[in-house]
């Protein structure tokens, strides 16, 4: 909000009264609409995708495969254990659940959460994995 005083100022002699004092209040909203980004699908270890971005992102990773995985970024390697037919890592909200959102498995995953630097980034990964989606959610400052 912008805040603008206005005073009424009476002058006697050598001091000066304050009359009134008024705050006005102004406030605006301003909405931006921009086209979200489409999800990339990385079908192969060691693929490298570019954020165009401007800041880092924090993208929603969702993963197709089993087992024990290791998932490495520019960020650093985070282990996935246990993991049934595939896991949902938001890494913005720094949840982590099952591909129908029904199940938390956080104690599933070891390690930080991952973000994608401005320019290029390889993916690779070890273990039994038929794809993974990247909703990359780019930032622009």
């Amino acid at each position: 909000s912008l805040m603008v005083p206005i005073l009424y100022i009476l002058g006697q002699r050598k001091s000066i009264i304050l009359e009134r004092f008024f705050f006005i209040f102004f406030s605006f909203s301003v909405h931006f609409t921009y086209p979200p980004a489409e999800d990339i699908t990385l079908t192969a270890s060691g693929m490298t995708i570019h954020n165009p971005g401007t800041v880092p992102s924090w993208p929603k990773f969702t993963l197709y495969g089993s087992g024990t995985i290791t998932l490495i970024t520019y960020s650093g390697a985070v282990v996935l254990s246990g993991i049934g037919n595939g896991i949902v890592l938001e890494w913005e909200a720094q949840e982590c659940t099952s591909l129908d959102g029904g199940t938390l498995l956080n104690d599933k995953v070891d390690g930080d959460p991952q973000y994608l630097p401005p320019g290029d980034s390889t993916i690779t990964w070890t273990g039994t994995v038929a794809k993974l989606v990247v909703t990359p959610n780019w930032r622009y400052l």
